[in-house]
């Protein structure tokens, strides 16, 4: 998978966002929505009136949040956690929160018998802790 990446082709007015797939626009004229950044290989969350954050791996099995100024471009790490959010055997499926205390993630996973199983595993600082399991269905 290719490493996330963001970038900005217009600066935000104050106005109203809407981050619309992979893509921030400014929403002042729901008619017509001016594209203000785009986003690849990652997931996103709107910040604040001239931010966003997105993940991106941290080593191996880790992931950081990365905040983006729309305004400077300027980039900086604001949370990590030691589960992998990103390119997971089962995609995308991560979820965090915006102030990078809380995350989740499925994992795969073989029990004592050789069985393939999900685990659900959730970060909340400071401790990761296993949630559930089930078989993998077929």
């Amino acid at each position: 998978m290719p490493a996330p990446s963001a970038g900005c082709v217009a600066k935000p007015a104050g106005g109203p966002m809407a981050l619309v797939g992979q893509a921030v626009y400014d929403v002042t004229d729901p008619v017509r929505p001016r594209l203000l950044c785009q986003v690849s290989n990652t997931a996103t969350h709107l910040y604040t009136g001239d931010t966003f954050q997105y993940i991106r791996r941290s080593g191996d099995t880790g992931t950081e949040v990365v905040l983006h100024s729309m305004g400077s471009g300027n980039e900086s790490v604001v949370a990590g956690w030691p589960i992998k959010l990103l390119e997971t055997p089962f995609g995308r499926v991560g979820a965090w929160t915006p102030d990078g205390n809380t995350a989740a993630t499925a994992v795969a996973a073989t029990d004592s018998a050789g069985n393939q199983m999900i685990q659900i595993w959730l970060f909340s600082q400071p401790t990761t802790k296993m949630l559930y399991q089930f078989f993998q269905p077929l």
